[in-house]
């Protein structure tokens, strides 16, 4: 598993959800995808997707955003 996968969805979902009101958007993080939208090859295990869902409660984004990992 990347190591940093959880930390760099945590902080996109930050940026989301720091986004203000007058822009309430969704928006959708790709895991295991490039900033180009190809496939990174990361593999996505139970594990890593537990740590993405644990973002919405580990209490680093208050109040915590509405979340769903698929």
């Amino acid at each position: 598993m990347e190591p940093d996968a959880p930390h760099r969805v945590r902080a996109t979902v930050f940026a989301f959800a720091s986004n203000p009101p007058a822009h309430a958007r969704l928006g959708i993080p790709f895991v295991g995808a490039s900033d180009r939208g190809r496939p990174t090859g990361l593999p996505i295990t139970d594990q890593l997707l537990r740590e993405i869902a644990h973002t919405k409660t580990d209490g680093d984004i208050v109040p915590p955003p509405t979340l769903t990992v698929d």
